[in-house]
Order: C-alpha cells, then sequence, then structure tokens
C-alpha cells in the first residue's frame, strides 16, 4: 500500500493526522471496534503457486496476502441542529453544485450548526430539532485512498459529490466503498432522525475485492444432506474499475465439492450480491450437529489479485425440526434469496397444504417460520421481502412472495386445493396486497393485525390523481376487495395494538361484510401488536388455532368459472384462473373480467382490455366447448384461444418505469462524465443494500449483444444514438436539453422505459450541471409510483406520463 496522509479538519483547524505504508511503524492499528471485526476481507492461501483454469481461457491470478486496515480516525464532525427556522435546501444545493465546505460553528447553508467528536463505534451525536441531519468533515490525503465504511443509520454518504447509499434502517452489518482522491475530501453523513444515533465507520483498503460475511444469505444444512444449496456473499468492489469475466468459486475441502459460478461484470465502486454453489462432499456429517468451513474465492482475468474466505456454517442434526433457511437463485435478479421453512410434523397425504406467511417490519423470515408450531400436512414457508424491512410486500416485495409461492409449489408435494395465505403487521398488509391482487391462488385470507394501505396507515395522504396516481393503483388496497368475494377471510387483531391501530381491522371487516360470507375478526382483548398465550403451540397472533381450522375447511379452484376480477394493471396481475390479460386500453383504469358458465358454455365479459389470451386446455378440461368474449363466439379446442389483436405491450414488458428493475439489470453508463458511473454504482449499491440484490455495471462500450439478450439494460448518460429504443417514440436528449413530446427542458434529467426485443430498457440522463437530479429518482421503494416517462426539474416535474398500449406518446396519458 502507498503512503498516505489523512488529515481530518473542522473549522479550518487540524484535528487528526495519519501517515502509514505496510510495515510503517507510526500506522494507526485497527482498534476492537474497527470495521476489521465486521467485514472479513483476510485471505489465507498459498501465493506461490497459482490455480490453471484451462477451462477459462486464462490464468486466475494469486490469492492476495491479509489486508491492512487502517482506521481513518475521524476527530469531530459538524452537524446540523436544525431550529426551528432551519432547513436543508441551501445545504442540498450546496452539495448537489459540489460548493460545500466544512461550516463554522453558528448559522450556515440555512442550518445551525454545532461540533461533535463522535462516541462508541463511530456514533454521531445528534442536538436539536428536524427529522433529517447532516454530518460534516475533511478528509485530505496526498493519494488515491480506497476505503470501506459502516454507515450505520446513515440515509447517504457523499465523497467528492460521489454518493452511496447507507444503512438506513440501522441493520449494522452493511458496508460500502469509498474513495478518497489527492487533496481536500469533504465527506458527508446526511441521516434520519431515528431512536438511535447513526453510526460511521471508516478504514482503508488495499484490496480490489472486500468480503461482506456479516450480511450473508445462507442455507440450513442437516447432517446427511447432499442436496446442493446457494450462498450469498456480498461483495465490495473498492477500486474505480469494473470487473470483468469473474468467477464466484468454493474451493474444495473435506465439507464442500469445488464449484464455480460465472459473474455478470461488477460495477466499480460498487457493493453487490455474488452467489456460491454449496455442494456437500463425501466428508460431510451425517448425523449430529456441527460446525463446517467454507472456503470461497473470487477470480478475474482484470484484477490483479484472486481473493478468498472462509466462512462457518453450522450443520443441524438429521432430526432437527425447527424453522429453516431454504435458498435458491432468484429469477428476478439472479440474486441467492432464501425463505423461512417449517416441515410438516408428521405426513399422512401424499400432498401437503402450504401457508405463505409474511412477516412484519424488522423480521428475519425465519423467525417468522419458527413463529409457528409444525403442523401435520402442512408446509408452511416464510419469504423475506429481500429484507427485514424490505418493500411493505409491495413492488419487489410482491414480486419476492410471488417467487417463493411458485417454488415452495414446484419443490414441496403440495395440494393445488390448499394453499392459504396469511401474514402479520406489515405482513398483514401484505395479506390483503397479494390476496386481493391475487385471489385465485389462496383459499383463506388471513390477516394479523395489518394496515390497509399507506394512504389509511403510514403517511395518512390520499393516493395521487393522473399518471402517478395510475401507477399507483395496486397500493390501494380498497379498489380490491371484491376479488375476495368467494375466499375465506380471518381478520385477527389486538384491542390495544398501538402500532397498527384496530381501526385498520374494521375498516376492512365492514368493507368485506356486505359480500364475503365466510368473514371472521378475532379482537383479543386488551392485547397490543404483538401477543402470546395457551391457545397455540406458536405465537397466538399468528399461530391461532381458528384460523388454521378455517384453512382445514376451505379448498381452492384455481380454474374457477365463475368470478369478478379487478386488476390494477396487466404488469401486475395479469391471469386469473383461464384469463391472461396481455394489453389494457388504458393505465388510468382497471382491468375487469366477469365470467359466468351454464352448461358447457362459458360467458366472459372483459373491462379494459385489448388483448386477452384464454387457457383452452383448461376450459376444456372443465367440459366447456365454447366461452363467448364481449358477444364474440370461441369453440373450444384445447388450444390457447387468442382474443383481439395483439398490442406493442405485454406483461413482461409493459412500464411503469420500475418494471425494468424487475428481470435480471445491468447499468451501462457513459464514460465522458464521471457522474453518470457514480449513479451507476449508487443504484446498484443501493440494491444490495435494500433488496440484497445482484446487479451489474459496466461502461457502455463494453455492452455486447449477448448481454442485451441477458438483461434488462438501463443507459445512465448514454448517447442517444447508442440506445436501441423505437425511432417513433418523441423523445430526444443532447448535451443542453431533454425533450419528450412538445415538452423540452434544460437544466433537467430524463427517465422513460422502452421496448426492445421482448425485453425492457430504460434511460436515466440529465443535462451538465443536473446531474444530482439522477439520486433523486430511487427506483427501490415500494413507493416509487412514477410512470413510463418523467422529466424532472429542481423544482419538480416538467412532464410525466404513460406510453399508450402501443408504446406511443399519447397527451391525455401525460402531465401537465
Amino acid at each position: 500500500m502507498c503512503l498516505f496522509r489523512a488529515r481530518v479538519v473542522a473549522f479550518g483547524v487540524l484535528l487528526a493526522v495519519i501517515q502509514g505504508c505496510s510495515g510503517n511503524s507510526d500506522v494507526v492499528p485497527t482498534s476492537d471496534t474497527s470495521l476489521g471485526d465486521v467485514v472479513d476481507v483476510t485471505v489465507a492461501s498459498d501465493t506461490s503457486e497459482p490455480d490453471i483454469e484451462t477451462d477459462l481461457g486464462w490464468t486466475p491470478p494469486p490469492v492476495a496476502n491479509e489486508d491492512e486496515h487502517l482506521e481513518i480516525p475521524i476527530g469531530q464532525w459538524m452537524v446540523t441542529t436544525f431550529p426551528d427556522y432551519g432547513s436543508t435546501a441551501e445545504i442540498r444545493a450546496a452539495i448537489d453544485g459540489g460548493t460545500l465546505q466544512v461550516p463554522d460553528m453558528g448559522f450556515h447553508y440555512g442550518s445551525q450548526w454545532s461540533p461533535f467528536e463522535p462516541g462508541e463505534n463511530g456514533q454521531i451525536k445528534l442536538n436539536g430539532f428536524g427529522s433529517i441531519i447532516y454530518a460534516v468533515t475533511q478528509i485530505d490525503v496526498n493519494d488515491t485512498i480506497h476505503a470501506v465504511a459502516r454507515p450505520k443509520g446513515a440515509a447517504q454518504v457523499i465523497v467528492a459529490n460521489r454518493r452511496q447509499p447507507g444503512d438506513i434502517y440501522m441493520a449494522g452489518k452493511h458496508v460500502i466503498p469509498l474513495t478518497f482522491d489527492p487533496g481536500k475530501n469533504i465527506l458527508v453523513v446526511m441521516a434520519y432522525r431515528r431512536n438511535a444515533p447513526p453510526e460511521f465507520l471508516l478504514h482503508t483498503t488495499s484490496h480490489e475485492v472486500v468480503f461482506n460475511r456479516d450480511d450473508m444469505t445462507f442455507p440450513t444444512f442437516r447432517a446427511g444432506d447432499t442436496q446442493s444449496m446457494p450462498l450469498g456473499l456480498p461483495i465490495l468492489n473498492a477500486t474505480q474499475t469494473a470487473m470483468f469475466d469473474g468467477v464466484a468459486k468454493v474451493v474444495g475441502n473435506d465439507f464442500f465439492e469445488e464449484s464455480s459460478v460465472a459473474l455478470p461484470p461488477i460495477g466499480p465502486q460498487t457493493t453487490t450480491q455474488v452467489p456460491f454453489d454449496l455442494i456437500p462432499a463425501a466428508g460431510f456429517p451425517k448425523t449430529d450437529e456441527t460446525q463446517v468451513t467454507a472456503r470461497l474465492r473470487i477470480e478475474s482475468p482484470t484484477l490483479e489479485w484472486s481473493y478468498e474466505t472462509d466462512v462457518d456454517l453450522t450443520v443441524k442434526a438429521a432430526d432437527f425440526t425447527g424453522a429453516e433457511r431454504y435458498t435458491f437463485r432468484s429469477t428476478i435478479d439472479d440474486s441467492v434469496q432464501y425463505f423461512g421453512l417449517r416441515r410438516p410434523s408428521e405426513t399422512t397425504d401424499d400432498t401437503h397444504a402450504l401457508v405463505l406467511s409474511l412477516h412484519g417490519a424488522s423480521v428475519e423470515a425465519v423467525n417468522q417460520a419458527g413463529s409457528y408450531g409444525a403442523k401435520p400436512d402442512v408446509t408452511l414457508v416464510a419469504p423475506t421481502n429481500r429484507r427485514p424491512f424490505g418493500f411493505d410486500w409491495e413492488s419487489f416485495g410482491r414480486l419476492d412472495a410471488l417467487e417463493i409461492l411458485n417454488l415452495a409449489q414446484d419443490t414441496f408435494p403440495i395440494d393445488p386445493t390448499r394453499v392459504y395465505l396469511t401474514g402479520h403487521s406489515m405482513g398483514g398488509h401484505g395479506s390483503w396486497q397479494l390476496g386481493t391482487l391475487f385471489p385465485g391462488r389462496f383459499a383463506v385470507v388471513g390477516p394479523s393485525a395489518g394496515w390497509i394501505s399507506f394512504a389509511t396507515y403510514s403517511s395518512k395522504v390520499p393516493f395521487a390523481t393522473g399518471p402517478f396516481g395510475w401507477a399507483s393503483f395496486s397500493a390501494d388496497t380498497i379498489q380490491h376487495v371484491a376479488n375476495l368475494e368467494k375466499k375465506g377471510v380471518y381478520i385477527i387483531h389486538g384491542t390495544a395494538d398501538d402500532n397498527v391501530p384496530i381501526e385498520q381491522g374494521e375498516t376492512m371487516f365492514a368493507t368485506l361484510k356486505p359480500f364475503v360470507d365466510d368473514l371472521y375478526f378475532h379482537k383479543e382483548p386488551g392485547a397490543g401488536h404483538w401477543w402470546d398465550g395457551d391457545a397455540a403451540p406458536g405465537a397466538d397472533c399468528v399461530d391461532w388455532p381458528p384460523l388454521f381450522e378455517l384453512m382445514s375447511e376451505r379448498f381452492l379452484d384455481p380454474y374457477e368459472l365463475d368470478f369478478f376480477f379487478i386488476s390494477p394493471s396487466p404488469a401486475v396481475s395479469p391471469t386469473h384462473s383461464y384469463v391472461t390479460v396481455k394489453t389494457a386500453y388504458t393505465p388510468a383504469e382497471r382491468v375487469k373480467l366477469t365470467s359466468k358458465h351454464n352448461g358447457d358454455t362459458v360467458t366472459l365479459t372483459a373491462e379494459n382490455a385489448i388483448h386477452l389470451e384464454l387457457d383452452g386446455a383448461v376450459l376444456q378440461s372443465k367440459g366447456i366447448t365454447k366461452v363467448v368474449v364481449n358477444g364474440e363466439s370461441f369453440s373450444v379446442t384445447g388450444d390457447p384461444i387468442v382474443v383481439g389483436s395483439p398490442a406493442g405491450k405485454t406483461p413482461e414488458a409493459y412500464g411503469p418505469l420500475v418494471q425494468v428493475f424487475y428481470r435480471p439489470f445491468c447499468i451501462a453508463y457513459g464514460e465522458e462524465n464521471s457522474a453518470w458511473q457514480s449513479y451507476a454504482s449508487y443504484l446498484v449499491s443501493t440494491w444490495n443494500l435494500i433488496g440484497n440484490g445482484q446487479a451489474c455495471a459496466l461502461p457502455i462500450s463494453a455492452v455486447t449483444e449477448e448481454l442485451r439478450a441477458e438483461r434488462n439494460i438501463v443507459y445512465v448518460g448514454v448517447d442517444a444514438d447508442q440506445v436501441p429504443f423505437p425511432a417513433d417514440m418523441p423523445i430526444d436528449w443532447s448535451n443542453d436539453s431533454v425533450t419528450i413530446a412538445n415538452t423540452t427542458k434544460s437544466n433537467a434529467m430524463l427517465g422513460f422505459v422502452f421496448p426492445t426485443e421482448g425485453r425492457l430498457g430504460a434511460v436515466l440522463t440529465a443535462t451538465p450541471g443536473s446531474e444530482h437530479l439522477l439520486f433523486r429518482i430511487q427506483p427501490f421503494n415500494s413507493r416509487f409510483w412514477v410512470p413510463d416517462y418523467l422529466i424532472l426539474e429542481d423544482g419538480g416535474a416538467a412532464t410525466a406520463g404513460f406510453f399508450n398500449s402501443d408504446w406511443q406518446h399519447t397527451p391525455t396519458l401525460a402531465v401537465p
């Protein structure tokens, strides 16, 4: 590691100087609370003889020696204290414009500032008023320094106008890469005021790749298992260049066989998850609980070294009956995810019932599964929502729940007529979400302490109107409750719940009562948000015996012929029973289907549906010979029945903008402006920290046709002639302006989604000097209700809207 000098400055006074080189006696040692205890960047392989991998076409570099963590001490922060007249607008403007300096004590940048020395574990002390705080310091270095930060409780971390996401939910296990350029570096930590103050620890790293073992997604192995299971581990690319042709390898040992997984390009200065395949070897334990070690390695021809780390795993005893972690590779982004699993206590039938249980905010999925007692002939699975806080079971959380529902039905011997849904708190809201949007998947919906929607619970603000409101259709639970008409619904709530008021359950009960016959509401007297008693082997508020009794009595017909179904959009819930809606006429209205059968004939009325596909095989199996759709007759032969003409939009490539991130994606960034790479890195790292996700990033010059065929490409700061969007879209961007139809703006950012070869692509770009506006577009949020396109200025949206069913601009689908 090269000699460097770091200075932490406030009030223009030198507060600390550290100077070091490998082996230098005056290097500041890593303390007991350092990041080195949290993040493993240690490797211990023999570096004398590199492995020869002839099948790779290149020789992997030798394995690096142990990294040296040099703590970068922060002697003092200047922190906003926000009196009543304080404001963040001037601070944001200074950050965006790159003019922010470490302020003196007193009133500057529209806010009051005070000095604070970091506390234990790098705690940033708070004082005064305000929901947002800023902490600022200065670090000076003589040479480029790569660093690793643990930003517990931060929302964003900014160095030299390069931004990284923080650990906003204070998990304490997330880390991010930072780079300090030669000279003066202004370091900013922005955080939201919470019950505990944020913490910030900072260390140098001499490695190109850093492992974060504290954030592993790992499986439960039982003694005697032979099934391969994946393990996910975040890595940090600490360098300023992308890593190509990487391999995530498990080094063979007594416990695991050697395996390799090819990696997509890993973007510079990013944190992203990578998968490793764990294949139990012959030496895997057979009976008792024990500890085993897996050695993991990252190799790439673009790295100077290979990097290794050891992870320890507990193998449960062969007769273990508790809650398990079941890992899998997600089709959403190729990452490793897991679900909590409770296997049946005994099996009497060839098939089992399946209960999908959704956890509350801050709850791990395996703990959710562990809140239930094992039951005969019931497999219980608890999805993760991607993180313990996750996505409120909307957006990416909804996708996670559906993916695990499908996987469980494909993996375990599940009776398709005995599938049920429940959840607690945020998971109770998830039960309303999935139950109302996908009623054909569940026989019983059982929310416990569940809130209805953002508008009724958290924000108390009505949903927007116009294109932003249409983009939020799926979140408006009340509009879809008619879908539960034929379901069993069991609501559970404590009368003294001070987290989710019981009025949420009472409102849903009153709303459902006129048309749901099998409706129950248990109010636990005097109970708070989470409660337990002697009624169930698990926690009574979720493992409630009358709920499971109702489940045992109710069965599902996945292909019912008599139904009324409302869908917010073909992009959200296109299919019910035998009908799939491919395209709607307008995003401004919901799709409504009414199906009735009489003898061998089915009559279907479809509102706001251009293009339908009917499952002829299902209809034929039900004895149907004719189907009448909006007055037009079709014979049932067993083949798919196409109604209407195909349009440009399909459920897989429909919009809104966030849908481009619903499949494995890659950020391709322009190379003439460092802001594009900075935003690409921010997106990738944010997806990992919030969604436990994997994404790739690379310069536009490195994008291949093979990559475009495999992943949705999001083009950041790329010239229009390098983006394969349809030529008839009235969209353009140049150095000084962005245009959509008749709206042209300078000092603005542009974002839109478009179809390409059956997939989706997207563009996110900005005019010179307005690159900071990109960071207002953070799609990994359950309330990212942005339509197909958007032009954003500092003052707000200049225009936004949906394309029509053929991806054409239509003024009536836009604002203003």
